[in-house]
Formats: structure tokens, sequence, C-alpha cells
């Protein structure tokens, strides 16, 4: 008679050592889902402060560069003093300058739209972490996109 009452309590006690293992494992996937996309945003944010403050330090120095240079061909060419005789080099001069700036102008839109087509492109597969995991390998800073099945997690590579 003993054998009859003791399995039921064990089979319900197994339930319920099966659910609190459920609910501690669910509670452990989306601390790390939040820990993960936590991360990952500090870094695109940290990346995105990074490029602006290179881009912004690499306009400065084009500029003077740029500034330097006209400078120190007014000077050797005498143009304060002759300026009618030089004319036609001051005119070249001008469109060199303004080519010149052209080129720096449309450098710095390229670099503005590439950082803003990575900071998008990161957003998106943040924004998709819904259907699994995001993983970056440090290695070559890739991104992996990760389902957990029954008995294995399958990753497959990101593209822009």
């Amino acid at each position: 008679m003993k054998d009859g009452p003791e399995k039921p309590l064990l089979s319900e006690r197994l339930k319920a050592n099966m659910q609190a293992a459920e609910q501690h494992h669910a509670d452990l996937m989306a601390s790390a889902s939040t820990s993960f996309e936590t991360d990952i945003k500090a870094i695109l944010k940290n990346a995105q402060t990074t490029i602006a403050r290179d881009l912004a330090a690499q306009h400065r120095a084009i500029k003077t560069e740029i500034e330097a240079e006209l400078n120190h061909l007014r000077k050797q060419l005498g143009l304060y003093h002759q300026a009618r005789k030089w004319s036609p080099l001051l005119l070249a001069l001008a469109v060199l300058f303004s080519l010149l700036l052209v080129l720096g102008a449309t450098w710095f839109w390229a670099t503005s739209y590439q950082e803003w087509r990575t900071a998008k492109s990161l957003q998106s597969a943040l924004d998709d972490s819904q259907n699994g995991y995001l993983l970056l390998n440090l290695t070559n800073g890739t991104l992996a996109r990760c389902t957990p099945n029954q008995t294995t997690i399958t990753c497959k590579d990101m593209k822009e």
C-alpha cells in the first residue's frame, strides 16, 4: 500500500521541479538577451562617438593643411602685391581650392553615409533580435543570428 500513494507524490514533485526548471531557464534566457542587447547598444554608441570624433579631427586637419598650403603659395608667389599680374593663377588657385573643398565635402559626406548605413544595419539587427540571439564575433567583427532548437543552437552569419 505504500507504493500507491508515493508514486503520485513523486510525479507531482517531478512536475513541479520541471516547471521550476523551465521558469528558471526562461528567466535566464530573458536576462541574457537583455544584457546582450544593452552591450551591443553601448558598443554601437561608442563606435558612433569615436567615428564622429575621428571624422571631425580629420576634417580639421585637412582644412588646416589646405589653408597652410594656400598661405604658403600666396607668400611664395607674392600674390598680395601683384594681384593683377597673377590673376590667372589666382583663378586657378580658386578653382583648385574649390575642387579640394568639393572633394573634402564629398569624402566627409561619404564617410558620414557609411557610418549611418552601418548604424542602421546594426540597429535593424538589434530590432530583429526577437527571433533569436545575436552573437558578435570579436575576432573579425561579424554578427551571427543564433536560434535555439530542442537539442542544439543554430547560428547563421548576417550579411549587410
